[in-house]
């Protein structure tokens, strides 16, 4: 294998990462992919009077989060029944998450397809891109997540809430890695008659999630870049030997 080879490998497999979305990401009907087996996601805000499931499935492994209630504007915490996560998923694999309405029946899907009305029904966005959803006013923001969970009083269109300091749910929304998906759980039209009436906020819950990506390298860009690996390995013991 030529130097030439190795490094070229090397260059297109760095460019692959390269090219994963910067900072300031934020994308309409997204959809999320493992980066890696684990995978957390913990609910941090609702703003909803229906109750609701978010649930995953991967690798065998089922991941659930319930709030049965509902019952208004609030942030959630890193209490058991807020986060969970999952051990066995396929780097790479496209997440299948999902959002049940626990008072209407109806679930929504992340995607362009998302939901009944045939219209996404998430919006996805890193740290930097969360600035509230859908580019409506006095939506909770990320600046918002960090100061109620640093324990200071944050108003949004629900209310004005102050909580005692969080510093599980705090490291969670500022690790840069990080998505926040947020939801709408309502309907345009006569899609689903229990399910109409909805404002379009996507911000009816909100969740962070960890150990995911918006994008997954090509499986050819891959080879190349571990073709790359290897050479460059080789061409260090080769130095080596000639040195011996």
């Amino acid at each position: 294998m030529s130097r030439c080879l190795v490094l070229a490998g090397l260059a297109v497999g760095l460019s692959a990462f390269a090219a994963v979305p910067a900072q300031a990401t934020i994308v309409q009907g997204g959809s999320l992919y493992a980066a890696s087996a684990t995978i957390e996601i913990m609910m941090v805000y609702e703003n909803a009077a229906h109750g609701h499931r978010l649930s995953l499935l991967a690798g065998g492994e089922t991941l659930s989060i319930d709030n049965p209630a509902g019952g208004g504007a609030k942030f959630g915490n890193s209490t058991a029944a807020f986060r969970q996560s999952i051990g066995t998923a396929t780097p790479g694999a496209l997440l299948a998450i999902e959002l049940t309405d626990l008072d209407t029946g109806v679930t929504f899907s992340m995607g362009p397809n998302g939901g009944p009305d045939g219209l996404p029904h998430a919006w996805v966005a890193d740290a930097a891109g969360f600035n509230g959803f859908n580019s409506l006013g006095n939506e909770v923001t990320h600046e918002d997540l960090v100061a109620y969970f640093s324990g200071d009083p944050v108003s949004t269109n629900g209310g004005t809430f102050d909580g005692p300091p969080d510093a599980y749910a705090l490291a969670f929304v500022q690790d840069p890695t990080a998505w926040f998906i947020g939801w709408e759980d309502l309907c345009a039209g006569g899609a689903i008659a229990a399910c109409t009436g909805s404002d379009y906020d996507y911000n009816d819950v909100i969740f962070v999630v960890r150990g995911a990506s918006i994008a997954v390298p090509e499986p050819e860009t891959l080879v190349l870049f571990g073709m790359g690996l290897i050479g460059l390995g080789l061409v260090r013991r080769h130095r080596v030997l000639r040195r011996g």
